[in-house]
């Protein structure tokens, strides 16, 4: 080591900057639970959505979540920053998914 004391400051300015970022916290960010398969946990409440593994959208479209536990599908439209509806479609505001010779559908490995 050259300079042992050099090498000291620039550790201990690493270690006050990086616990300085663990307490970091972005002002009006609010983390709000929108749709659980356990009650009490969201907004809405809903037992289809169990395993969901895949979630997509489009501009003009409401988000569609793929539930593997059950073999369904389910549309969820989300109005600004917290609120949010089940779509109902098929009378009961689900898409059944079917299920294969081996099985229900899996996401791929």
């Amino acid at each position: 080591m050259r300079n042992p004391k050099t090498f000291l400051v620039t550790w201990i300015a690493v270690g006050v900057l990086c616990t300085g970022t663990l307490h970091a916290q972005v002002p009006g960010f609010v983390q709000v639970n929108l749709v659980s398969d356990i009650p009490g946990l969201a907004t809405i409440p809903d037992p289809q959505l169990v395993n969901p593994w895949g979630v997509s959208h489009s501009t003009t479209s409401p988000f569609w979540t793929s539930n593997q536990g059950t073999n369904s599908a389910t549309l969820y439209t989300v109005t600004d920053r917290t609120t949010v509806s089940k779509v109902p479609i098929n009378g009961n505001g689900i898409v059944n998914i079917p299920t294969f010779g081996t099985g229900p559908a899996q996401p791929a490995r």
